[in-house]
């Protein structure tokens, strides 16, 4: 059914704890077609009996493109809009990599019913790979012209930065970031005294999501002296997040970073890791003790 409709190019389907789609669109399809397909898809699930016992959910890619759409079936009620917007948000960025996800569910490969909810929130989680930016200016132009022309899907959880391996990201979560951040993170890339990736995450409502700020620098350098000393000259821009905890990670590992959900690795030997807070129950390591002077207890 799905390959017959207009501006479909291929289709293909899976079972596995789900039943999912994956359409490709031609590069001539329309922003109407796409939601056409999602529409499809929504409905012919929900008519058919056999569906009601699987989780479903469907992606829309655009021909050679890596952007793409995905929805799951707790969002198929406002999927199609959405899938336009994702359509006019490709539209907009055509050679950066748009990846948008909305109410999706992952299922335990080994077979487990158990089964977990996305932090899909607002409008969805929205990726943006810059594929020709190389530096943070391309992501504060980026943000701010969203604000200009996007501004309906300020309730998105974003992560914009550069595609090639090893670049920061500025990630906000239901809103687009405030002047104060774009001014700390402008002020943690600037100062490359001590070389470094800055990976930056903003929340807007720490009630919901009981998270903090989480900022990441990730450095080049082997020497602990050097995470020690970017440390120092960057711990009070950090700071200036409030919320009023701040997580703060120094690392040579660029596998290590804050994510809004956490730590996505646990911390080598060559790193800070600290929470500028005002809670004094977690005692500083020796490496973190020089700065509780100054920012408390981490």
């Amino acid at each position: 059914m799905l390959g017959r409709l207009p501006g479909v190019q291929q289709v293909s389907t899976e079972v596995d704890g789900m039943f999912s789609a994956v359409v490709v669109l031609s590069e001539e399809a329309s922003n109407e077609q796409a939601k056409a397909v999602v529409g499809a898809f929504r409905d012919r699930t929900r008519a058919a009996s056999d569906f009601d016992r699987w989780e479903a959910e469907i992606e829309v890619r655009r021909g050679a493109a890596n952007s793409s759409f995905k929805a799951g079936k707790a969002g198929f009620g406002e999927a199609p809009e959405r899938a336009g917007l994702w359509f006019a948000l490709s539209e907009a960025f055509p050679e950066d990599e748009v990846k948008w996800t909305y109410h999706t569910w992952s299922h335990y490969s080994y077979g487990s019913s158990d089964q977990f909810k996305r932090m899909d929130v607002g409008v969805g989680e929205i990726s943006l790979k810059l594929v020709h930016a190389n530096d943070f200016n391309a992501v504060t132009e980026t943000y701010r012209r969203l604000m200009r022309e996007f501004l309906e899907l300020a309730g998105a959880r974003w992560e914009i930065g550069p595609s090639a391996a090893g670049s920061g990201a500025l990630s906000v979560a239901n809103r687009y970031p405030s002047d104060l951040e774009f001014s700390v993170w402008h002020r943690l890339n600037e100062d490359q005294t001590v070389p470094h990736t800055v990976r930056m995450a903003t929340t807007a409502d720490l009630t919901t999501y009981s998270k903090r700020p989480r900022v990441t620098e990730q450095l080049r350098s082997q020497d602990l002296d050097d995470v020690k000393l970017l440390a120092e000259k960057h711990l009070p821009i950090v700071a200036e997040l409030g919320s009023p905890d701040v997580d703060y990670l120094v690392t040579t590992d660029p596998r290590d970073y804050l994510s809004l959900e956490g730590s996505t690795s646990s911390c080598i030997d060559r790193s800070l890791t600290m929470t500028v807070t005002n809670r004094a129950n977690h005692p500083p390591g020796p490496a973190e003790r020089p700065f509780t002077v100054g920012y408390q207890p981490c």
